[in-house]
């Protein structure tokens, strides 16, 4: 069956493997996937990557991935892309020790996890950028609350401000008119 299960994540020009489950199975192979294996010439990962579709090798070519007597262990390999919202987002690898091929059932079913796999990551995806949000939405809600409470301040300090000197100019228009409302004529009138 199934020795190795692996989510190795392209980044930059590198793919390194994040997730395993299983084994290498030669040390040295280990060492290389810890440093990053070259995008363009570990065809394994490089292929499915770009054509977006899962990439099976009943027989497993060990020059696909140019790891030479690293791989002599795998007999088979089935990579299917993991893809978000956002692009891809790494590839789903399965590695065979002692059997060759993939039964049609078994290919069903990687390429169903594989399906599985990209929607929860593109789920995970949202939910953090959804979180983001949340948190940007609150940090605006609360520079509009304390814009507020300043013009509320703003506003009662200037009409507190205000309340004597229109007191005054009312008590002076209402003396004006008084003593002089006959004088002023119509346009005088209509400003006191």
């Amino acid at each position: 069956g199934v020795q190795t299960c692996a989510l190795p994540i392209w980044e930059g020009d590198r793919w390194y493997v994040k997730r395993l489950l299983g084994q290498y199975g030669d040390e040295e192979l280990a060492r290389l996937h810890a440093d990053g294996l070259p995008h363009e010439s570990t065809g394994n990962l490089r292929i499915p990557s770009e054509t977006g579709e899962p990439f099976y090798q009943d027989l497993y070519d060990g020059s696909t991935d140019h790891l030479g007597s690293h791989m002599t262990h795998v007999t088979a390999t089935a990579m299917v892309p993991i893809r978000t919202s956002r692009g891809l987002r790494g590839v789903f690898g399965l590695a065979m020790f002692g059997r060759a091929g993939w039964t049609p059932v078994e290919r069903t079913t990687i390429e169903t996890v594989g399906r599985s796999l990209s929607l929860a990551l593109d789920r995970s995806e949202q939910v953090a950028e959804l979180a983001r949000e949340r948190e940007r939405l609150a940090g605006q809600t609360e520079a509009l609350a304390s814009a507020n409470e300043e013009l509320e301040a703003f506003a009662y300090s200037v009409s507190h401000d205000l309340r004597t000197p229109v007191r005054h100019i009312l008590g002076f228009s209402t003396l004006l008119r008084k003593s002089f409302g006959a004088e002023l004529g119509e346009i005088g009138r209509a400003h006191v």
